[in-house]
């Protein structure tokens, strides 16, 4: 979560939902058919590499897939001389479910393969992770967020800069959304925690008067919010986090970074200090670079000091911003170590950056 106009529209508001031991806030995502295997893989699907038949052995596992439908001697061929994207093909229907979508999905790829409209195991990586994207309506029919993320290059984009800080990255079972939260009135998006393996990002329509570059910054702020929801649920190996002392406590083994941060600011939060948000400590402390090179990579045209101060909106903390100090109420950790004639140059940048560009959308 983000707050855009929260703190004079510069600083964070409060914990992105689900964070504080609850359920995810105004949720209502329904299932996705995912098996446990997605879950106890040790974090998202990770294509073409738990699997290792031969190109006949994964011929014969995928027919078993198909009981009433027989493949061609064409597409036989396909599945036998391309061993890695079968492979993948068979993890796929086995992870995310052998329905009937999903064995259409399988069958294009072997068609796309046979005549030439994929061409490269990267093309069925790009075609499998926009195909585990869920555009909905609401998304799609937005002009100002879908041309945002069609010009970041859709869901390439994102895994491509997210594999910096996971090699198996994939966000799986993703659904971007419009709406407004009753709860959250004042934010610009929301991700929900994981609910039956879906995680949902809502976008405010009503936050939408900012610059394109600004709008692409909330996309990857909250992808990586969606990520690490991803991580919990890989440890979980259910379909839900269950937000108890233990599952945090078994964070340690998998994720030694999530596990400092969840019991740094959840469980063992010293007496003087007030409990800030633990994503967003996170983040503001090792993710910056993430939002500042996809902002580059949106629009390159800015200078290195917007894309910084851009890329501290959301992460400075929660209440309202002393305009002395630079300080909210609640600020992170590593805004309050930032010298205050920095923050406050800061804040100015991006005051004047969001003033002084045409917005998105003008409504």
């Amino acid at each position: 979560m983000e707050c855009g106009g929260c703190s004079g529209g510069t600083s964070s508001g409060g914990s992105n939902s689900g964070s504080d031991f609850g359920p995810a806030s105004g949720s209502n995502a329904g299932p996705t058919v995912i098996s446990s295997l997605w879950a106890s893989s040790g974090g998202g699907t990770n294509y073409g590499y738990a699997y290792n038949y031969t190109g006949q052995e994964a011929y014969i596992a995928l027919t078993k897939k198909f009981p009433f439908q027989y493949f061609n001697e064409l597409q036989r061929v396909t599945i036998t001389t391309n061993p890695d994207i079968s492979n993948a093909l068979l993890e796929f229907l086995d992870t995310d479910g052998n329905t009937q979508s999903n064995k259409d999905f399988v069958v294009s790829i072997i068609d796309g393969i046979e005549f030439g409209t994929v061409n490269s195991y990267k093309e069925f990586s790009v075609l499998l992770n926009a195909y585990k994207i869920i555009l909905d309506p609401s998304f799609q029919n937005n002009p100002c967020l879908k041309g945002v993320y069609t010009n970041l290059g859709g869901s390439t984009t994102f895994q491509k800069y997210l594999k910096a800080f996971d090699g198996k990255f994939s966000v799986a079972n993703l659904k971007l959304s419009v709406g407004v939260d009753l709860n959250f009135l004042d934010v610009n998006a929301l991700t929900y925690q994981p609910v039956n393996y879906l995680i949902q990002i809502k976008f405010n329509p009503n936050k939408l008067k900012r610059p394109s570059l600004d709008i692409a910054r909330t996309f990857i702020h909250e992808l990586i919010h969606a990520e690490i929801y991803r991580k919990l649920l890989s440890v979980a190996g259910e379909p839900n986090i269950p937000w108890t002392v233990d599952f945090i406590n078994s964070l340690k083994n998998n994720f030694p970074g999530l596990y400092d941060y969840y019991s740094r600011y959840i469980l063992n939060v010293p007496a003087n200090q007030q409990i800030t948000d633990e994503q967003h400590e996170l983040m503001a402390a090792h993710y910056r670079h993430i939002i500042i090179q996809t902002m580059k990579d949106f629009d390159n045209t800015q200078n290195d000091a917007v894309y910084t101060a851009l890329s501290w909106t959301g992460l400075m903390g929660t209440g309202v911003l002393n305009s002395l100090t630079g300080l909210p109420q609640y600020p992170t950790v590593s805004w309050k170590n930032t010298p205050q004639q920095e923050r406050l140059k800061i804040l100015d940048s991006i005051k004047t950056f969001l003033s002084s560009n045409p917005p998105c959308q003008n409504y």
